[in-house]
């Protein structure tokens, strides 16, 4: 009954559109985050892009738009508080830094965060998240 009918190709062709629209509203949504997400502890006050990040635990991801690469750090837990009621939750706003994005010949074995000293603490230059491909470069100076 339906070979003959014009509805299976109708049907076919606006599932099509809808995927290739769903598709291309992903894609440049802004800030979209690529790939995984990681965890990073910081000892001691840690400066990125001239902001400086108490000591604690972070979720960090890679985050793209369609004009830059950026790297994406938000508190977990507060260290004010007790642990068993804030060693989940996300705390204050994230903050995002632009970055380059450098390829690895393999991916990344753990999450890793370089730094280099800077006043009385550090300084982020590099991260790789485990299983990423990539490697984040921040700016060489501050």
């Amino acid at each position: 009954m339906w070979s003959n009918s014009i509805f299976p190709k109708v049907a076919a062709t606006l599932v099509g559109l809808m995927l290739g629209a769903a598709g291309a509203f992903a894609v440049s949504r802004p800030g979209t985050m690529i790939g995984r997400s990681g965890h990073i502890w910081l000892n001691q006050p840690t400066q990125i892009d001239g902001m400086t990040l108490k000591p604690g635990q972070y979720r960090i991801w890679h985050e793209t738009t369609d004009s830059r690469n950026a790297l994406v750090i938000h508190q977990v837990g507060d260290p004010d508080l007790a642990l068993q009621n804030s060693d989940l939750e996300m705390v204050g706003t994230p903050v995002s830094v632009s970055c380059r994005v450098q390829a690895l010949d393999v991916p990344a074995r753990r999450t890793m965060v370089t730094t280099v000293p800077a006043g009385r603490g550090k300084r982020i230059t590099r991260v790789e998240i485990k299983g990423e491909r990539i490697a984040l470069l921040l700016k060489a100076s501050e």
